[in-house]
């Protein structure tokens, strides 16, 4: 068990980092155009997505091994990329530049937020569902 462990945290490690990486590049790459919320910044996160993509792919015979890792990874992303576009949205109000918050900024902050959240929660509940908690010692 300790061998799957060591292998697992060989894979999520290195994948949240990354994907903390890659966003944080959006987000300084954003702010360095102004904060505007616009399809340049929707191309800056093509990169993210594009990794997001791959590692679920090239990486899911490894998450299936382990109980809900698939679902840790999706979550890990989910918290990552969201949390990015909070976190810059906080410091533009904190630094008193509310004005930057424009319209556009409601389809990451809420959209992107809304609608990955309901796909986040369906995972989670067929996880669940199919998993349960059956071999779980509390």
């Amino acid at each position: 068990m300790r061998s799957l462990e060591l292998n697992i945290n060989r894979v999520l490690l290195p994948y949240l980092g990354i994907l903390g990486g890659l966003c944080l590049l959006v987000q300084v790459l954003t702010a360095a155009r102004g904060s505007r919320i616009d399809v340049v910044a929707g191309l800056l996160l093509l990169p993210v997505a594009v990794y997001y993509s791959y590692f679920q792919y090239s990486a899911r015979i490894v998450l299936r091994q382990v109980r809900f890792g698939q679902l840790v990874a999706h979550a890990g992303g989910f918290v990552i990329v969201n949390l990015g576009y909070h976190l810059h949205a906080g410091l533009l109000l904190l630094l008193g530049k509310r004005e930057l918050l424009d319209e556009n900024w409601a389809g990451v902050l809420i959209g992107m937020f809304v609608f990955w959240g309901i796909g986040l929660l369906v995972h989670l509940v067929a996880s669940v569902a199919m998993k349960g908690y059956e071999n779980l010692d509390l």
